[in-house]
């Protein structure tokens, strides 16, 4: 099954499921969602698709807000006027800024299945130590990492490496 955009949707969230508009109201009963929550679902789908088509990954800082890193960029999901970071997603997939209600609405409904999304990956910074102690990672400025074990020492991907660890390089922008 595709959506209006072309792209798969056997992939989404709970909150971003059944179709465009949001799950339907039960049968007898009107829709009250406002048409800046209905507009909101549809885009919160688009939003979804592009990062899983971009191989994006959700990621909850240490402090606990919620992130997502596509094509190297960690973009804060958070609702901020001067984040160029995040209008340029939201008008990438959707075509809309990021000002808009339904913009909001989308972003709001995106950060709820991220939040559920990103247990797996953890934001650290400087370094990080995995969870049974026999690994370092040390970001590197091509953005990779690189793992200390006792008997190795090898550069690995940031976020995908076997302990889902991201780690962003202090001169880089994530």
């Amino acid at each position: 099954m595709s959506t209006s955009d072309g792209s798969a949707d056997n992939a989404r969230p709970s909150t971003l499921a059944g179709n465009d508009a949001g799950p339907a109201p039960k049968k007898g009963k009107k829709d009250r969602r406002s048409d800046a929550e209905k507009a909101g679902a549809s885009l919160a789908i688009k939003l979804y698709n592009l990062i899983k088509r971009q191989q994006g990954v959700f990621l909850r800082d240490e402090d606990g807000s919620l992130h997502v890193v596509v094509e190297g960029r960690r973009i804060p999901l958070k609702y901020d006027r001067d984040s160029s970071l995040l209008a340029s997603l939201m008008l990438e997939a959707c075509g809309v800024s990021t000002l808009s209600m339904a913009a909001q609405v989308a972003l709001q409904r995106l950060r709820v299945d991220a939040l559920k999304e990103a247990g797996r990956m953890r934001f650290k910074r400087f370094s990080a130590l995995s969870d049974d102690g026999q690994r370092l990672y040390i970001p590197l400025a091509d953005g990779q990492l690189l793992k200390i074990a006792p008997h190795s020492i090898t550069p690995v991907a940031n976020g995908t490496n076997v302990d889902s660890i991201w780690l962003p390089h202090r001169h880089s922008m994530g």
